[in-house]
């Protein structure tokens, strides 16, 4: 076995256990990044989750979109973020959400897709939020590690 590999191997180690401490230590307190995982899966699901598989979700949460601007690009044509339904009851809406910068694209009803992109205009606003495919999602996280 190479040098180069085994180092590769043991960087990619010490790089998932430091997130996981990370995003454990995170989860222990009192945390509003836990309300909307709590909100999405139910506090007894959450609780029985493994460390890697909150993790996942809270990256999955942080890099699954984009919002970007578009001006002077016409997107009056894309379905509307601001009349996507919450998924559960008393979620602010996403307007709301993107405003108090407590948006959590997974507590709304967006379409995603495995392999495509999809795009919706915020409001009439010049601004587009980008909703990664599952798959470049999962390729993202992935990297990270």
């Amino acid at each position: 076995m190479n040098l180069s590999f085994r180092t590769n191997t043991m960087m990619k180690t010490i790089f998932i256990a430091l997130f996981i401490l990370i995003a454990g230590s995170a989860f222990s307190q009192d945390n509003p990044t836990d309300d909307w995982m709590k909100t999405l899966l139910g506090e007894s699901v959450l609780s029985s989750l493994p460390s890697e598989k909150v993790a996942y979700y809270e990256a999955a949460d942080q890099i699954a979109y984009r919002i970007e601007d578009v001006a002077p690009k016409d997107i009056s044509n894309l379905p509307n973020a601001f009349e996507v339904e919450a998924k559960f009851e008393g979620v602010l809406s996403v307007e709301e959400a993107i405003a108090s910068n407590r948006f959590h694209y997974m507590l709304y009803n967006f379409s995603v897709k495995n392999d495509e992109f999809v795009y919706y205009r915020l409001g009439d606003s010049n601004l587009m939020l980008v909703i990664y495919s599952a798959q470049y999602t999962f390729e993202k996280i992935n990297n990270a590690q």
